[in-house]
C-alpha cells in the first residue's frame, strides 16, 4: 500500500513505524470470525468517507489462519475481490474510484477460485 505521501504497510501503518494495526497484535483485532463467504459469494462493503483526496479502493483478502502468520502484499495481491455494484460507474472490476465524501456502499465478490 502506498500512501498519498508515504509507504505503508498492508494495514496502513508506516513501513518504519510500529504496526499498530497489524492482526493478533493490533488495535483492531478482537479474534472473532464475523463471517464466513464461499468461493463466489458476494458480499456488502460500507465506506464513510471523511474527505477525498483522489484515491481508491481495492478490497482484497488473504487465506491466514493463525494469527501469528503476517499478511503479506505478496499474498492479499493473489486474492483481489471483484467490485460488483458501486453507487458509480465501475471502469476497473479491482478498483473503486473515489467520487466524493459520504457514506458510500459497495458490493464485492469473492473469486470463484478463492477455495478458502
Amino acid at each position: 500500500i502506498i500512501g498519498k505521501w508515504e509507504e505503508n504497510v498492508v494495514c496502513g501503518d508506516p513501513i518504519d513505524g510500529p504496526r499498530n494495526n497489524e492482526a493478533s497484535n493490533g488495535i483492531y483485532f478482537t479474534g472473532t470470525i464475523v463471517g464466513t463467504y464461499r468461493s463466489g459469494a458476494v458480499m456488502d462493503v460500507r465506506i464513510e468517507m471523511m474527505a477525498n483526496h483522489l484515491g481508491w479502493f481495492t478490497f482484497k483478502i488473504c487465506p491466514v489462519t493463525d494469527n501469528a502468520v503476517e499478511v503479506t502484499q505478496e499474498c492479499l495481491d493473489r486474492y483481489p475481490l471483484k467490485i460488483v455494484k458501486a453507487p458509480t460507474t465501475i471502469t476497473n472490476a479491482y478498483r473503486w474510484d473515489i467520487p466524493g465524501t459520504g457514506n458510500v456502499k459497495k458490493i464485492i465478490q469473492k473469486s470463484q477460485n478463492n477455495r478458502f
